[in-house]
């Protein structure tokens, strides 16, 4: 995992002109008192349960939840705007893969939570699943190969004589 996965996904919420503003999570709607406020509604990328594990000449490949906590703040009584919103990151990010992130494989849905404990804000946390591999360290060589002469074989090499005969190929 690394800054171009984040970017990429960054950028793509960003197109959705309804949300207000984009950025890494960092507990925001429980520090909201103490940090810099954020206009509603919002969206906040968080990387979680990233897990690594070794292949070979230094690829290490990882497994990640991708949460993206939709914060809403509404003084309505009965405001269901959230689910709209929550359906339009949905449509954004399932599936999604993007070119500078080519070692990720797509966005998967895999639930949503909903945490009302933050007084008036809705965290409405959609976890999307991915895997990928990370070259940051490979070993491998940055030589190209280069292949001169190709010689093929195209005669069978196995002749209905040697399979009914048992007999040793020559």
């Amino acid at each position: 995992m690394n800054i171009n996965v984040f970017n990429a996904i960054k950028t793509q919420l960003e197109t959705l002109t309804s949300l207000k503003h984009v950025a890494l999570w960092n507990n925001q709607f429980t520090n909201e008192n103490q940090e810099v406020a954020h206009d509603f509604p919002n969206a906040f990328i968080e990387f979680a349960n990233v897990e690594y594990g070794d292949t070979t000449n230094g690829v290490q490949s990882y497994s990640m939840d991708v949460v993206i906590h939709l914060g809403y703040k509404s003084f309505n009584t009965d405001d269901a705007a959230i689910f709209t919103y929550k359906q339009n990151i949905y449509d954004k990010l399932h599936t999604f893969s993007s070119t500078t992130s080519a070692y990720t494989t797509r966005l998967l849905r895999r639930r949503e939570d909903i945490d009302y404990n933050h007084g008036d804000v809705q965290d409405y946390q959609l976890v999307f699943g991915a895997t990928g591999k990370d070259f940051g360290v490979t070993t491998l060589p940055t030589t190209d190969a280069t292949v001169t002469t190709l010689i093929t074989n195209i005669d069978p090499q196995i002749t209905n004589t040697v399979i009914r005969t048992d007999s040793p190929i020559t």
